[in-house]
């Protein structure tokens, strides 16, 4: 669903890129109820309620694997 990888892409974007738990949040239970079968946007609901350094963290090592 294209309107559900939307909402996950902002999700991401208010979490990686522009710190803003609250508005990353709202933007994955979007993606969720559009996309209830994705388990990357559970994860990313869970991972948003971890503190902010926690969640750089975490990035700066997802992103150098790539």
């Amino acid at each position: 669903n294209k309107e559900g990888a939307y909402y996950s892409l902002l999700a991401k974007k208010f979490l990686w890129n522009n710190y803003d738990p609250l508005k990353a949040r709202f933007n994955m239970k979007k993606a969720i109820t559009l996309n209830a079968f994705d388990i990357k946007d559970y994860l990313l609901l869970l991972i948003s309620y971890l503190p902010k350094n926690v969640i750089y963290n975490l990035y700066s090592i997802f992103d150098s694997a790539k």
